[in-house]
């Protein structure tokens, strides 16, 4: 995997960073990503295939592996990143619930009413507003302002979107989404397979099974890409190198290192340049 190096220093006082980007004709994003971030991608011209669907909008979950777009005919796209605890902390009432399984759900399982046409209108109301605030206020008050559109556009669209229990990947999925919980409460760093299992109070052949049907990776590779994840976002934070391999569970520096060249193709110290 060669994930792109974005360094997005989103915070609970920053919780939002909007890019537009430009993908030429025959384009295909390499490789796999993954962060706490959310992405929220609305195609504005072009054309966006990913996991073998033409999309016209997408939502990344926490943690979550994705990347390997594609653009036949080159695209522009407008794309949302933001904490999702920053999202839980402004959204009030019965919405908290409902958000929070919009959010944490795979894309999989609800791409069809994401981009059903009904959706059509809230994104380019959303797009719209884009371009309006960003030509009338400073890029602060745009933001803003931006944010609290994101979070009536969150909340509008887990109001609209309807979960099929008989979903395969969605039910799947379910039985191993305490893991991520533990992985991000990063109680036990590594995270070893039969801690995993156990915390979903599966047997360890079965916990295997379903986490790569569900990811279509196995577990100790995904942990490992978590655990490399998270230094990257130290790394770009500052932190020295000998305190980030200690914090995410390597033996030493060297092993991490090595490990994270494999990962990301450069070494720490390179990556941080």
């Amino acid at each position: 995997m060669n994930p792109f190096l974005f360094h997005w220093q989103l915070s609970l006082t920053h919780p939002l960073q909007i890019s537009e980007q430009i993908l030429p004709q025959g384009s295909v994003y390499p490789g796999m990503d993954m962060h706490s971030a959310v992405h929220l991608g609305i195609l504005l011209k072009g054309n966006f295939f990913s996991g073998g669907r033409e999309l016209e909008i997408f939502l990344t979950t926490p943690w979550h592996l994705h990347g390997n777009g594609s653009s036949p005919q080159g695209a522009e796209l407008l794309v949302f990143t933001f904490l999702p605890e920053a999202v839980m902390n402004s959204v009030i009432g019965e919405d908290k619930e409902i958000v929070h399984r919009l959010l944490y759900t795979p894309f999989d399982c609800i791409y069809s009413q994401f981009n059903a046409p009904e959706m059509k209108m809230a994104r380019q109301e959303l797009a719209d507003s884009y371009q309006m605030l960003k030509s009338r206020y400073s890029a602060a008050v745009s933001e803003r302002k931006l944010w609290l559109r994101l979070v009536d556009f969150l909340c509008d669209t887990a109001r609209f979107i309807h979960y099929d229990e008989e979903n395969e990947i969605g039910k799947k999925f379910q039985k191993i989404f305490p893991v991520f919980e533990l992985l991000a409460s990063r109680q036990q760093v590594p995270l070893l397979p039969e801690q995993a299992a156990k915390c979903c109070c599966l047997s360890e052949s079965y916990f295997h099974h379903l986490f790569k049907e569900s990811m279509g990776i196995s577990f100790s590779n995904y942990e490992l890409c978590f655990r490399l994840s998270g230094a990257s976002m130290d790394l770009a934070a500052g932190a020295r190198i000998k305190e980030i391999a200690s914090n995410w569970g390597f033996c030493d520096t060297s092993h991490f290192s090595n490990a994270f060249k494999r990962y990301f193709g450069v070494y720490p110290s390179h990556y941080r340049c």
